[in-house]
């Protein structure tokens, strides 16, 4: 084998890596945000945003709200879900606390909040019509939270605290497992993230858990390649298990995560996107767009899941 041969079959070096990083990031900020930035309509586009601000808007003020107007906290029906359907009403107990899997679990819940970041880089890559995701993602949260101040549960960790006793809206939130996670890297980390929630008791549904299936069926909507299939699906695996072990979701609510990601796809499509709303447009175009679509002018996402 000459020299030449040597040189073809060599593993790429770390020089070649980082440039290949840099290239891929300087087309991202040079091409491909000026192209995304350039094909917004903005009093159109804003559309897409109503969802998420209104979400973001009740998740803040939430606590705000006097405890005399807000309903009763319920602490026992989820426990009797969780037992009646998986056999026992507090299901992180099966596994026992380890510093390895508290570390394991906490890996996507530092990585959660930055998702929809990535995802939005992933789609202005590719063109994916980010403001139709925003606008599934903002319903998701949005109906979400109604439901978390609607109808107020509490976490496992309350139930491994204080049993059935009644919940107090004073109690604050509590990081669970993760507290360890706390102990070992020496940063009040989740203790602080959770320690000052405006919204102790929302167990159901588990946005956590609902965030990473949304964007797993957004890519399926899409057709594209972001992920193999089995790493993207992994990811949510791995997430639902840790906001079981990490005491902070019963599986019901898990559950309840991923049918909360249906229905705000079914509710946009049905009563938003099929309708003479300005986003219909873009969400047609997202359809034909798509290389795994055949021409259909129904913009539906969930039809092409189910």
């Amino acid at each position: 084998m000459n020299e030449d041969d040597n040189s073809k079959n060599k593993m790429p070096g770390r020089t070649d890596i980082v440039g290949e990083v840099k290239r891929h990031l300087w087309s991202f900020v040079w091409h491909d945000v000026p192209r995304f930035l350039r094909s917004l309509d903005i009093p159109r586009d804003l559309v897409y945003l109503i969802p998420l601000g209104l979400w973001l808007m009740m998740f803040q003020f939430a606590g705000s709200l006097d405890s005399q107007y807000r309903p009763p906290i319920d602490v026992t029906m989820l426990p009797y879900l969780e037992g009646t359907f998986f056999g026992h009403s507090l299901l992180y107990q099966l596994i026992p606390q380890q510093d390895f899997l508290v570390l394991l679990s906490a890996v996507p819940y530092l990585a959660h909040f930055s998702l929809p970041f990535l995802f939005l880089v992933y789609l202005i890559k590719v063109d994916g019509k980010p403001q139709v995701f925003y606008w599934y993602f903002g319903m998701l949260n949005l109906i979400g939270v109604m439901t978390h101040m609607v109808f107020p549960t509490a976490p496992p960790w309350y139930n491994a605290r204080f049993g059935y006793e009644p919940a107090s809206y004073d109690i604050q939130g509590d990081p669970g497992r993760l507290l360890r996670a706390d102990d070992i890297l020496g940063f009040d980390i989740f203790q602080t993230i959770y320690g000052n929630s405006p919204l102790v008791f929302g167990s159901f549904p588990s946005l956590h858990a609902g965030w990473p299936f949304l964007i797993c069926l957004y890519v399926h909507k899409l057709g594209t390649p972001f992920l193999p299939q089995v790493l993207r699906w992994g990811y949510v695996a791995w997430l639902w298990w840790a906001a079981v072990y990490l005491k902070h979701h019963f599986f019901v609510d898990v559950l309840g995560g991923a049918l909360y990601s249906f229905l705000a796809i079914y509710l946009s499509d049905r009563f938003i996107f099929k309708t003479s709303c300005p986003i219909t447009a873009v969400a047609s175009s997202s359809s034909s767009n798509s290389p795994s679509k055949s021409s259909s002018s129904s913009p539906s996402l969930l039809s092409s899941i189910v």
